[in-house]
């Protein structure tokens, strides 16, 4: 009876650890929320962190993976900003096709304008082309790297507590040696993310954006090149990270704005840049087919449940016949 027991205690502490180290590979510290825009501007994430499209009437057009999402005369933007995740650290990554425009044109704004953790993207554009750069409410700003109209242009943002660099096509245009922290930024009150413009729908850039990226930790410098020199392999990368997040019982709800297909032709093929600005001819070529607008099902966490189950169904199996065995032997 002694080494039953023993038996059986074996056999409920390795259930016990099949189930736990299936729970511990879902980072509850992390999040990434990624918008691919596959004819939905909803959040790939379990926090379903959705831009806002009701009586907006998004338009989907052909984008650098899939499909994309146009913004001819409105701003696109959230309802709030997760209070869930420490955002000292972040990366802000998106793709962008510019209709050109002269002024300052604001093409992405991580909360509303006034607390310090107000932080964006623009263009000082004079003839349809200006460096990119960025600003931040506590009088922090810089630029670097040309952007022109009618090109597709990777735009990556990653900072740390102790450095901040943006990205364009992969190379770094803008390095400060200091960190611009969102820690705090969805207690300011108006905190959306926005893309097209400001909050307020003010100094707006007009285009076509795509695999809008958000996460609250730094991604290191192989993915950031990743995400311009091989996209479609970035979003695959993407979707892992982000599907590998999601909790055991999550079960992603389908989105009731998504169109079927793209409601215009293809965007036009990116001309050929001078050398005075940024070489933008090795842009992978947009995917020949819209993107499917269902998002692919977690197959990762299926198998982290049905995995533990078969073990734990084996070694209850084990332990009855073994159980038989003995009583066999007593008679």
């Amino acid at each position: 009876m002694k080494k039953m027991s023993l038996f059986l205690l074996v056999c409920i502490v390795s259930l016990s650890f099949a189930f736990g180290a299936s729970a511990e590979e879902v980072q509850t510290d992390k999040i990434l929320h990624y918008w691919r825009f596959e004819n939905t501007a909803s959040d790939l994430s379990h926090e379903e962190f959705g831009f806002v499209t009701e009586e907006l009437d998004p338009q989907y057009e052909k984008g650098v993976v899939g499909n994309c999402i146009e913004l001819p005369t409105y701003v696109l933007m959230t309802d709030h900003f997760s209070n869930k995740y420490d955002w000292s650290t972040f990366t802000f990554s998106f793709w962008f096709y510019w209709y050109g425009g002269n002024g300052f044109n604001v093409l992405a704004s991580l909360g509303a304008k006034g607390p310090k953790t107000h932080f964006e993207l623009n263009i000082e554009a004079a003839a349809d082309s200006g460096p990119l750069g960025f600003y931040n409410e506590g009088s922090v700003y810089g630029s670097g790297g040309m952007i022109e109209k009618e090109e597709w242009y990777c735009i990556t943002v990653v900072d740390t507590a102790e450095k901040l660099t943006i990205y364009l096509n992969g190379e770094p245009v803008i390095t400060k040696d200091y960190g611009v922290s969102l820690a705090g930024i969805a207690d300011a009150g108006n905190n959306p993310v926005s893309i097209g413009g400001l909050p307020d729908s003010s100094l707006q850039a007009h285009g076509l954006y795509d695999e809008v990226v958000l996460a609250n930790y730094a991604f290191d410098d192989e993915l950031v090149k990743q995400l311009y020199s091989d996209p479609q392999a970035a979003q695959a990368k993407l979707t892992e990270t982000v599907q590998n997040a999601y909790p055991a019982d999550y079960e992603r709800p389908a989105d009731p704005t998504a169109t079927p297909e793209p409601t215009k032709n293809p965007t036009p093929v990116p001309t050929e840049k001078t050398a005075a600005t940024p070489n933008n001819s090795q842009i992978p070529a947009a995917s020949d087919k819209p993107g499917n607008s269902d998002v692919p099902k977690s197959t990762g966490n299926a198998m982290k449940i049905v995995i533990p189950v078969i073990i734990g169904a084996v070694i209850i199996v084990a332990a009855v016949v073994a159980i038989i065995l003995i009583k066999r032997r007593k008679k």
